[in-house]
C-alpha cells in the first residue's frame, strides 16, 4: 500500500505535489501560476493520480483559505499541507538564489509568506 494512500494534501510546488500523489495522495496544487499547475495536475492524472488546482497566492490570507476550502469541499478533509512555494517574480529581488546563496534578511521574507497569511 503507497504511503498516502487516501490522504488528502495541498501543496505549493509540483515535484513534491507529484511525490505525493504516486504515494497514494490526492493532491490540490495552490499555485498563482495557473498553467503550471495545469501542467502538474495532468502529469499526475496521466499517471493515475488524483489532483486539481487552484490559484493561490500564499501571501493571501483568503487564498490560503479558498485552497484549504476547496480541498476540504473536494475531499472532504485535508490531511497533510505542504508550504513550498518562494517569490521568484524576480532575479534583482532580495530572495533571489538557492537556499545557500540567498541572503538572510531574502530567506526570512520568503519563509514569512505563509504565517504572513495565516
Amino acid at each position: 500500500m503507497p504511503r498516502f494512500d487516501d490522504q488528502v494534501a495541498m501543496v505549493t510546488g509540483g515535484a513534491t505535489a507529484r511525490r505525493l500523489a504516486s504515494e497514494g495522495a490526492k493532491v490540490l496544487i495552490a499555485d498563482f501560476n495557473d498553467d503550471a499547475a495545469a501542467a502538474n495536475v495532468q502529469r499526475i492524472t496521466e499517471a493515475g493520480g488524483t489532483a486539481r488546482s487552484v490559484t493561490t497566492d500564499v501571501s493571501k490570507h483568503a487564498d490560503i483559505k479558498n485552497a484549504v476550502d476547496t480541498a476540504v469541499s473536494e475531499w472532504g478533509r485535508l490531511d497533510i499541507m505542504v508550504q513550498n512555494a518562494f517569490p521568484t517574480d524576480t532575479r534583482d529581488a532580495p530572495w533571489w538564489g538557492s537556499a545557500v546563496e540567498v541572503p538572510e534578511d531574502g530567506w526570512d521574507l520568503g519563509m514569512s509568506m505563509l504565517t504572513k497569511a495565516l
